[in-house]
């Protein structure tokens, strides 16, 4: 793969990560529960918070094994 088929993976795993994992939270911590911004927002509760912060957390470890990867095609 070239370095920007590395690129758009990175863009799009960081748009997914922060959309529906850190925007969520946010939202959670100023109390605006009603809003339906992202897909994780749609479940109950203590699941919403459990499953954004899994994904901000697996969006982190892709970002750096594709930031592994294209290091590694670069060289």
């Amino acid at each position: 793969m070239d370095g920007k088929t590395y690129d758009l993976l990175s863009f799009v795993t960081l748009f997914a990560g922060v959309w529906l994992g850190v925007v969520p939270l946010v939202v959670k911590l100023f109390g605006g529960d009603h809003f339906r911004i992202a897909l994780t927002l749609a479940l109950p509760t203590p699941y919403d918070v459990v499953v954004a912060v899994a994904v901000v957390l697996v969006a982190f470890v892709l970002l750096v094994v594709i930031d592994g990867a294209k290091k590694k095609a670069g060289a």
